[in-house]
């Protein structure tokens, strides 16, 4: 199992420091065992109870829970990780996940959002938001995210263009 290429990245930003990461929205746990095998104290969690038990397959605890109501207390983890999670949740649920995400991490904590967006999305998406093609994602527009991060530092801004390998 590989982590998420934005993790291994994400983890280069990390200080020494840094011991109890949060991955939330585990799935089967690859992101949170790639954290702990890098010495990393790690609280995992999905909102889905066989995601949760297949995270602990690869031995790293899991928790049921959801990212907008986190089982932890303010100020209590040093860095989050939240990928491919956000796009299946409504503007308002992610808006509360991410101000839970934020209320967990200690002054100063690190955050990495990975949410899929139209290509140079700058303007917020009305109310009837596009959903990515063939899925239930929503897609989100980087003014939207912007919203959700409100006074906090954004170190790096990534656009990855994913393309689909043409038909054979």
């Amino acid at each position: 199992m590989h982590p998420d290429p934005f993790v291994v990245h994400f983890r280069s930003f990390l200080p020494a420091r840094a011991r109890r990461v949060l991955d939330a929205g585990c799935g089967a746990g690859r992101n949170a065992q790639y954290l702990q095998q890098q010495g990393l104290s790690v609280f995992a969690l999905d909102r889905s109870p066989a995601m949760a038990r297949k995270a602990d397959a690869v031995a790293v605890h899991a928790a049921v829970a959801t990212a907008d109501r986190l089982p932890l207390a303010d100020a209590c983890i040093d860095a989050a990780v939240c990928t491919s999670v956000l796009e299946y949740a409504n503007p308002t649920v992610a808006a509360r996940a991410v101000a839970e995400l934020r209320r967990v991490l200690r002054p100063g904590g690190l955050l990495l959002l990975e949410v899929a967006a139209l290509e140079g999305s700058d303007v917020a998406y009305p109310d009837s938001t596009p959903m990515v093609e063939g899925s239930h994602a929503r897609l989100t527009s980087e003014l939207e995210l912007r919203s959700w991060l409100g006074d906090c530092r954004i170190v790096e801004l990534l656009h990855v263009v994913l393309r689909e390998p043409p038909s054979p």
